[in-house]
């Protein structure tokens, strides 16, 4: 038994390097993170640590104290391009009511309101009546937040019209399975305010109204804001803590 722990522990950590490639490959300015992290895949409550890379010191810093969250309703599991190389834990699809588990970035920042300017440092989308979020994998649209007054010929049978749904009054997009999108890899994933503590999401990372607030000012877009989403399995936790210090996936 020991032997098999010590082989899966030597495969996790396998798949964390090369996810840390991946991540460091495309987010090489990165100097805001979040990392959200849950007790297992199927959990629906979390919580959400924020940090600041420090030049000087070539650390990350906490910053603010931890923030409850809820995520997909069944829990995690890997997204794209994470699945490629994961090696246990469920996988990410259409309507399967999980939160993608990976590195994503984040914005824009969008909302109701049309007063933006003093408030975030990232770009902005203000949501209309018409502001779709397309769901339908066979759609050219595919996972793609729009107006669709500015859609010719809509080709989808299935969207979020984002201004229907309170919970989008003020949010964020994590930009999952972008650059390439896969049809079915799911879709429509945000940082957006909750419906209360206990009631997990389609698959979106959820927050009170006044944390998300915060979040949403603190992120900047000249720091290449980034989440990080995981399971808190403790195995994981303790070799990351001794291969990659000043990385915090899962403090």
């Amino acid at each position: 038994m020991i032997k098999i722990i010590q082989y899966i522990s030597f495969l996790c950590l396998t798949l964390i390097c090369l996810w840390i490639d991946v991540a460091s490959a495309n987010q090489p300015h990165c100097h805001q993170l979040i990392v959200v992290s849950t007790p297992n895949w199927n959990a629906l409550n979390g919580k959400m640590q924020r940090y600041e890379f420090d030049i000087k010191s070539n650390h990350w810093l906490k910053f603010g104290k931890p923030i409850p969250v809820v995520v997909g309703g069944k829990g995690m599991a890997w997204g794209m391009p994470f699945e490629n190389v994961s090696l246990f834990g469920p996988k990410k699809h259409e309507g399967d009511n999980r939160t993608p588990a990976g590195v994503f970035l984040i914005g824009p920042v969008f909302g109701f309101s049309s007063l933006h300017n003093q408030q975030y440092k990232m770009p902005y989308v203000e949501l209309k009546n018409s502001s779709v979020c397309v769901n339908d994998a066979k759609s050219k649209y595919y996972n793609q937040l729009i107006d669709r007054l500015n859609i010719s010929n809509p080709d989808w049978n299935s969207g979020e019209v984002m201004r229907q749904i309170s919970a989008y009054r003020i949010g964020g997009v994590i930009q999952y399975n972008v650059n390439p999108t896969v049809a079915g890899k799911g879709s429509c994933i945000f940082l957006h305010r909750w419906q209360s503590k206990n009631t997990g999401t389609a698959g979106c990372i959820a927050l009170e109204e006044k944390e998300l607030k915060q979040v949403l000012s603190w992120i900047d877009a000249t720091q290449q804001p980034t989440i990080v989403v995981l399971p808190n399995y403790p195995v994981l936790r303790k070799l990351l803590a001794k291969q990659f210090p000043l990385f915090p996936i899962l403090s």
